[in-house]
């Protein structure tokens, strides 16, 4: 399996354009940003310290071209740029991430002050030598003991260390478990840097260009390496004659003579308006051309065969891959590659809705669905909150929630190389309406049966309060 997994990578690695590949090389500048909450080494979360240093071999492993599947069995990637890819796949010609007069930034993160701390430098003349002379530094495990995780933060940070020291652009490295406390909680200051990087027009759209985590971390913590690619305002590829890069193409997974072939695919820096040309093209058949200003493209009722798929636009690069289509009625085919990733994209509820207490309902689409995939849906709560996780079939999933607060949804996979989603929702008590019906629906019963128990203790001694009122008007 490993030697079929290698050749596929393989596989991948020569359908991608040189012109992709290697005329529009990444940055060389890196920022590598290390989660030290408590919930990525405490035992009960089922991450671990030893975990965590798995995840910094893999980084470092990455960063000085010394990376190979066979040295972390416990990872799998849920999404490979064609650039990533480039530096994971097993050839003798893959490029490295950094290079001499490269800088290379470690910084923690988690609390206010972890995070604002200015990173620990490095500028690079022997790869492999400096690059584990910086990561003598990385966090030890008694670092791992923060409240809070303020990750918008710690990235707002490093766009301002980077414009200090003039880079134009930098790839940015997580290791984290993706848990994080939202921003507003910050003071106003520096709300200001989190928005200062959220503005920024030439983060890919997705977010990521590279994503592994960690097979034996699952639930609601997950052991996660991401890798962004970030671009300053005012550098080169801020401008609008700037080339645009396609990147993350998902291909269609298990098709069937018949089906629908829908392709996707992300553009960075693309100028508003821009058409992309999409060729399908069979291995025998007449090829089919789209042209779109929007993703995704879907191609109806596809045939038996295998497909190529090639994507570019106006002063872009190329991106493109291949699919295979199965006969009706048989076991349709899964390709095993990086040009197919598949993502789960959470569609309900949306981010920070309210909601009031009774019942949610979760619903997501999936980009690449594998045959037979099974879902599990988790929603954690405030403390005491108890919600079973539930498995389905399809793609949406009612809950009770009845408690007030904040609460996180997660969406996986069963199958594996699936990336999963996540968000939040607050739940909003109607408790405080409920307690004024029953005060002005009981108040008059109360009412009525005060005066009748002082009528009983009235008449047990010989007068009561009419008699009393009537005494008062004699």
């Amino acid at each position: 399996m490993r030697f079929l997994f290698a050749l596929s990578l393989v596989c991948c690695l020569l359908a991608v354009p040189r012109s992709s590949a290697q005329g529009h090389a990444l940055p060389g500048d890196v920022f590598v940003l290390v989660d030290v909450s408590g919930s990525m080494t405490g035992s009960k979360f089922g991450i671990g310290y030893a975990k965590v240093q798995e995840a910094r071999n893999l980084v470092c492993d990455l960063l000085t071209d010394r990376f190979a599947w066979k040295n972390f069995p416990n990872w799998e990637y849920s999404l490979l740029s064609q650039e990533i890819l480039a530096v994971t796949s097993p050839s003798t010609n893959r490029q490295s991430l950094i290079r001499s007069g490269s800088r290379v930034f470690l910084k923690s993160f988690g609390d206010p002050a972890t995070s604002k701390a200015p990173s620990i430098e490095r500028l690079i003349n022997d790869p492999v030598r400096d690059v584990d002379t910086l990561f003598a530094s990385f966090p030890k495990q008694t670092s791992f003991n923060d409240q809070r995780t303020f990750l918008w933060l710690a990235r707002g940070m490093t766009r301002r260390e980077a414009i200090a020291r003039g880079l134009s652009s930098y790839l940015l490295v997580e290791i984290t478990d993706a848990r994080e406390d939202k921003e507003s909680l910050v003071d106003i200051d520096d709300q200001v840097s989190v928005r200062e990087f959220k503005s920024l027009k030439h983060v890919p759209v997705s977010g990521e260009i590279g994503a592994f985590t960690h097979k034996q971390t699952s639930g609601e913590y997950v052991l996660q390496v991401n890798i962004r690619l970030v671009r300053l305002a005012g550098d080169a590829g801020a401008s609008s004659s700037s080339k645009t890069l396609l990147s993350n193409l998902r291909l269609p997974q298990g098709l069937r003579q018949g089906d629908d072939a829908v392709i996707d695919w992300d553009s960075f820096n693309a100028s508003a308006g821009l058409t992309y040309t999409v060729a399908l093209t069979p291995s025998n058949g007449t090829p089919r051309t789209e042209t779109t200003q929007a993703q995704p493209v879907t191609f109806p009722s596809v045939s038996v065969g295998s497909y190529t798929v090639r994507i570019f636009a106006p002063g872009s690069s190329e991106v493109q891959g291949q699919f295979e289509v199965a006969p009706a009625g048989s076991v349709p085919v899964v390709q095993d590659s990086a040009s197919g990733v598949s993502e789960i994209l959470l569609q309900t509820p949306r981010k920070d809705t309210e909601i009031l207490t009774g019942s949610v309902s979760v619903s997501w689409r999936v980009v690449n669905p594998p045959a037979g995939c099974k879902y599990l849906v988790t929603i954690t709560g405030p403390l005491g909150t108890k919600i079973p996780k539930k498995t389905v079939d399809g793609t949406r999933a009612s809950f009770s929630v009845k408690k007030a607060g904040p609460y996180r949804v997660r969406v996986a996979a069963t199958a594996r190389g699936v990336k999963p989603a996540s968000g939040t929702f607050r739940v909003k008590s109607v408790g405080g309406w409920k307690f004024l019906y029953a005060l002005l629906t009981l108040l008059p019963i109360a009412i009525i049966a005060y005066v009748g128990i002082r009528h009983a203790k009235k008449r047990r001694h010989g007068k009561d309060d009419f008699d009393n009122y009537s005494d008062n008007l004699d």
